[in-house]
């Protein structure tokens, strides 16, 4: 149980964020995530707007190369089997509750699938250089 006080599971850490705020009074009363983050226009004119939405998934995205990370270099903090239970939570909210039945919480959801499904899969290096021979 240390491990998880060392090194939380990070989609866990996100689910909690995200349900703080969807379950509050401000995310269950409007569209927080539609929000705009950061609105500015790039050198070619063209308006660039960055929702709060936007900003989840792109969190989300370097949460899962966080973790691919550790899975690759062997520093599993927390078995696999934690963060199947992780992406079943995400799974149960996507389909049961409303604040999070979006497409921004189902990208979340698929990132923690792909999280768990590389757990398993993806090579881990034994401490020494793998290309050596």
């Amino acid at each position: 149980m240390m491990y998880l006080l060392k090194s939380p599971p990070l989609f866990g850490l996100l689910l909690i964020i995200y349900n703080v705020i969807a379950f509050s009074k401000a995310g269950l009363e409007g569209a927080w995530l539609d929000q705009i983050w950061l609105q500015t226009n790039l050198p070619s004119g063209q308006p660039l707007t960055l929702t709060v939405g936007i900003m989840m998934v792109v969190i989300g995205a370097f949460l899962l190369h966080s973790e691919w990370s550790k899975t690759l270099r062997n520093r599993q903090p927390y078995p696999p089997k934690f963060s199947f239970i992780i992406s079943s939570i995400y799974l149960i909210e996507l389909l049961w509750f409303p604040p999070a039945g979006n497409a921004v919480f189902m990208i979340l959801t698929l990132f923690t699938l792909l999280d768990a499904l590389a757990r398993l899969t993806l090579p881990r290096s034994q401490g020494h250089n793998r290309h050596s021979t």
